[in-house]
């Protein structure tokens, strides 16, 4: 999988949609081990971006 490989290069945040089982998997604080903050959204939990906090979203509005 690449996402250790994004954490290692510093990439801040991540996302992995998953569009089979309709969940969004947000990947923060990275290190040279990986990510230390993992959290998973379903179709109605509200995630924001770390670059635009006021940006509210959903799995929904993501995947229609």
């Amino acid at each position: 999988m690449k996402i250790p490989l994004y954490a290692r290069a510093g990439i801040r945040e991540l996302w992995l949609v998953d569009v089979t089982i309709r969940r969004v998997e947000l990947y923060r604080q990275p290190s040279a081990s990986g990510y230390r903050e993992i959290r998973a959204t379903g179709d109605d939990q509200i995630f924001s971006p770390e670059a635009f906090p006021d940006l509210r979203l959903t799995a929904r509005d993501l995947l229609g």
